[in-house]
C-alpha cells in the first residue's frame, strides 16, 4: 500500500509541475511590476544564472542516471542483490525528465497560443471587374511620410497602374500607421473587407520601437559573461521552457527613470537582449511567410520592399560592445575613440588608422565604424565607405533601420515562394551621388525623399510588368517624371513646409538618444530654417537642404 501511494504521488508531481510551473511564470506577469526596481533588476540576474546552472545540471544528471542506472539495476539483479536506492533513484531521473518534457510542451503551448497567427478572412463579397485593390502595409515610409496624405509608394504606384492599364481603377487601401510593427499591421488585417489583388509590404523599421521604449536599456545581463554558462545560455535559445523564462523576465526588465542626456556616452547599453532580438527577427520572418502565404491562398499579388535607411547621413544612435569587455577595457575603447575624433581635422590619416585599429578590436563598435566609413568616404574609398557604414548601422544597438538580419528575412522569404522582391537599398543607392544611400533619397533614418519614393514605386511597377501581374501584359513599364508628380498629387508649398517641420521634429526626437546630438540638431535646424525660406517663397531645391525638391542629383 505503502509503494502505490509514492507512485500515485510521483505521477501527481509529475502532471502537476509543468502546470504549476507555466502557471508561475504567467502570475509573474501581473506580480513582478509591484516590486521594488533594483531588487528586480538583482532578482531577475540571480534567476537567469539559477536557471542556466539548474536546468543544465538537472538535465544532464538526469540523461546520466536514465543511461547508466538501468545497467547497474539489471547487474545487481542478476547476482541476487537488490538495490532499493538505486531504484529510486532511478524513477527520480524519470520522473524529472518527464516533468522537464511536459514543461517544454507546455511551455510551447503557451507560447504559441500567445504569439498566434490571426486568422484572416478568405471570402469576401464580389468587387466590380474594373477595379484593382491594392493593400499597403507597413510603419511611417509605408504612409508616404513625411509626404502623407499628399503622396506615398502605394500612390504613386496606383496613378501609374491606371495609365498603364486603360478602364482599370486602383483602389489603395493604406493600413500603414506612424510607427507600427508588422505584428500590429498583420493583426489588423482581421478586419479587410475586400479581396487585394497586390498586397505591399514595406516594413521592419519599427520592430524594436513599437514594442520598447526609445528610454530602455537592457543593463541586465541576461547572457552570461562565464564561456562556460555562456554556451549554456546559446543551447538554452533552443528550449521553449528558457524562451518562455527569458521572455517573462523581459516585460519587467525595465527599471528606474529614463537615463538623462548627460548619462550617454559613446558605449552605451544596448536597447534589447539578445533573446529579444532573436525572438523579434524570428516573428517578423515568421509573419512575412504567413502573409505571403495568405497572399497566395486568396490570389493576391506579394510584393516585399525591404525598407531603404540612410547610411551615411544618420549616425549609430547607440553604440556598444560585447559583454565580455570588461569595464576598464571599455574605458580604453572611449579614450582610443575620442583621440581618433580629435585627429580627424588635424591628421585625417593618423586618424582612418586609428579607427582602423578600433573596428579591428571591436568590429561591434558602430560609431568607430561610422566614423572611420566618413573618413573612408571622404578620402575616395566609395566601397570601404559603404562596407563600414552598412556595419554601422547593423552593429547600431537602437535599432531604427531595417539592418541586415531583417533584410536576408524578406529575401528568403521572397525565394521559398518566388514572389516579387524590391531591393530598396539596391533601389535607392542607384539614385545617389556615390553609391551610398544618403540625404539625397532619405531625409532622416528611413523616410525616402520624394525622389526616393518615386524610385521605389518605378521598381515595383517594373516587377510587376515583367511578371504581367493584374493582366499588364503590353507596353513597358513606366519612367516616371517627378515634375508631373509633383503636379499631380499636388505637392505644393505647404506640403513642402510640412516635410520640413516633419523631419525636423524627427531629429530633434532622436537627438536625445545619442551621446552626441549636435550633428541631428544641427539638420533639426536646417529643415526648420529651409521650412522658413520655402515660406517666403523660396523653391526647395534652392535651400540647400539635400532631398528637398525634385533637382537631378548630380
Amino acid at each position: 500500500m505503502r509503494i502505490r501511494w509514492r507512485l500515485l504521488a510521483s505521477r501527481v508531481l509529475v502532471l502537476a509541475i509543468p502546470i504549476v510551473g507555466v502557471a508561475a511564470l504567467i502570475a509573474a506577469n501581473f506580480l513582478m511590476p509591484f516590486v521594488r526596481p533594483e531588487i528586480r533588476r538583482n532578482a531577475t540576474e540571480l534567476f537567469l544564472r539559477g536557471l542556466l546552472i539548474g536546468y543544465s545540471a538537472g538535465l544532464g544528471l538526469a540523461l546520466v542516471g536514465i543511461i547508466t542506472l538501468p545497467a547497474v539495476l539489471l547487474s545487481a539483479r542478476r547476482r541476487g542483490v537488490r538495490r532499493p536506492r538505486m531504484a529510486r533513484l532511478l524513477l527520480l531521473c524519470s520522473s524529472f525528465l518527464v516533468s522537464l518534457v511536459g514543461l517544454e510542451a507546455a511551455s510551447c503551448l503557451w507560447m504559441a497560443w500567445s504569439h498566434r497567427l490571426p486568422v484572416l478572412p478568405t471570402r469576401f463579397p464580389p468587387a466590380p471587374a474594373d477595379e484593382i485593390s491594392i493593400v499597403a502595409l507597413g510603419g511611417s515610409s509605408g504612409l508616404g511620410y513625411p509626404y502623407n496624405p499628399a503622396c506615398s509608394p502605394a500612390q504613386i504606384i496606383a496613378w501609374q497602374l491606371e495609365r498603364a492599364l486603360p478602364g482599370r481603377r486602383v483602389v489603395v487601401d493604406n493600413r500603414s500607421k506612424m510607427g507600427a510593427s508588422l505584428e500590429m499591421e498583420h493583426q489588423g488585417l482581421v478586419h479587410l473587407d475586400r479581396r487585394p489583388d497586390v498586397m505591399l509590404i514595406y516594413a521592419a523599421n519599427n520592430e524594436f520601437l513599437a514594442r520598447y521604449e526609445g528610454s530602455r536599456d537592457a543593463a541586465l545581463d541576461e547572457a552570461p559573461l562565464e564561456p562556460i554558462l555562456n554556451r549554456f545560455y546559446r543551447l538554452s535559445q533552443h528550449s521553449w521552457l528558457c524562451g518562455l523564462l527569458y521572455e517573462t523576465v523581459s516585460k519587467n526588465r525595465l527599471g528606474g527613470p529614463p537615463p538623462a542626456l548627460k548619462k550617454h556616452r559613446v558605449i552605451d547599453p544596448p536597447l534589447c537582449t539578445p533573446s529579444e532580438y532573436e525572438a523579434i527577427r524570428s516573428d517578423f520572418e515568421r509573419r512575412l511567410e504567413a502573409l505571403v502565404a495568405y497572399c497566395l491562398r486568396v490570389g493576391a499579388v506579394p510584393v516585399l520592399m525591404i525598407p531603404p535607411g540612410n547610411e551615411s547621413g544618420f549616425e549609430p544612435t547607440r553604440s556598444a560592445v560585447p559583454q565580455s569587455v570588461s569595464k576598464a577595457e571599455r574605458e580604453k575603447l572611449i579614450a582610443a575613440f575620442e583621440s581618433a575624433r580629435g585627429l580627424e581635422s588635424e591628421d585625417p590619416l593618423r586618424s582612418v588608422e586609428a579607427y582602423r585599429g578600433l573596428v579591428e578590436r571591436q568590429p561591434e563598435f558602430a560609431e568607430a565604424q561610422f566614423r572611420f566609413a566618413r573618413l573612408l568616404e571622404e578620402a575616395g574609398d566609395t566601397a570601404g565607405a559603404r562596407r563600414h557604414y552598412i556595419r554601422a548601422r547593423d552593429f547600431d544597438v537602437f535599432p531604427v533601420r531595417c539592418t541586415t538580419t531583417f533584410q536576408n528575412a524578406f529575401r528568403a522569404v521572397a525565394a521559398r515562394h518566388n514572389c516579387i522582391l524590391i531591393d530598396g537599398p539596391e533601389v535607392t543607392r542607384a539614385k545617389t551621388p556615390k553609391g551610398i544611400i544618403d540625404d539625397h533619397v532619405i531625409h532622416d533614418a528611413h523616410h525616402p525623399t520624394l525622389m526616393g519614393q518615386i524610385a521605389l514605386a518605378e521598381a515595383v511597377l517594373a516587377a510587376l510588368r515583367k511578371r504581367q501581374e493584374l493582366g499588364w501584359s503590353t507596353g513597358d513599364a513606366p519612367t516616371l517624371d517627378p515634375a508631373e508628380c509633383v503636379r499631380h498629387f499636388k505637392i505644393n508649398r505647404e506640403v513642402w513646409q510640412a516635410v520640413c517641420a516633419r523631419s525636423s521634429t524627427f531629429y530633434r526626437d532622436f537627438s536625445h538618444a545619442r551621446y552626441d546630438p549636435s550633428e541631428r540638431l544641427a539638420k533639426m535646424r536646417k529643415f526648420a530654417e529651409a521650412g522658413r525660406q520655402i515660406g517666403d517663397g523660396m523653391a526647395p531645391e534652392q535651400t540647400g537642404v539635400p532631398g528637398l525638391g525634385i533637382a537631378p542629383v548630380d
